[in-house]
């Protein structure tokens, strides 16, 4: 399948090892998107690490054992994934923003690392984010 056939991804998965999994829509992220300023351009954005939080992913003080070894998969709808580890996303370890924007045409999701020298971790249509432990 070519990949200029592929259409927008409409939703966006937060799965894996959380007690509350949730595949939120564009409307639904919209409605508390605020501005995320990068270089070159500004998106409306919510911080991952708020949608870890809903889905009851631990963190701060909790964020501790077995959590230590946890890790962040996004994938967009090329296939294309990349890692982050939970605690690098945690204010109390890390100062890590991630943010899941809205696309330009407000049709899908972008993961966005603003404080990254390099956007190698920028995820064009993202559609899933999984928790999962390292063993």
């Amino acid at each position: 399948m070519a990949l200029a056939s592929l259409g927008r991804a409409q939703s966006l998965e937060i799965g894996g090892q959380v007690e509350k999994p949730h595949t939120y829509s564009v409307a639904e992220l919209k409605e508390w998107a605020r501005p995320v300023k990068t270089e070159q351009h500004t998106y409306s954005g919510v911080l991952l690490k708020d949608l870890l939080d809903k889905a009851g992913v631990p963190a701060q003080h909790d964020l501790k054992g077995k959590w230590m070894a946890a890790y962040v998969v996004a994938q967009g709808q090329d296939g294309y994934r990349v890692v982050f580890s939970l605690a690098e996303l945690d204010p109390l370890f890390g100062d890590n923003e991630v943010w899941v924007a809205l696309a330009e045409d407000g049709k899908g999701f972008r993961l966005v690392v603003p404080r990254e020298k390099r956007n190698a971790r920028w995820v064009r249509d993202v559609q899933s984010v999984r928790i999962e432990l390292a063993r």
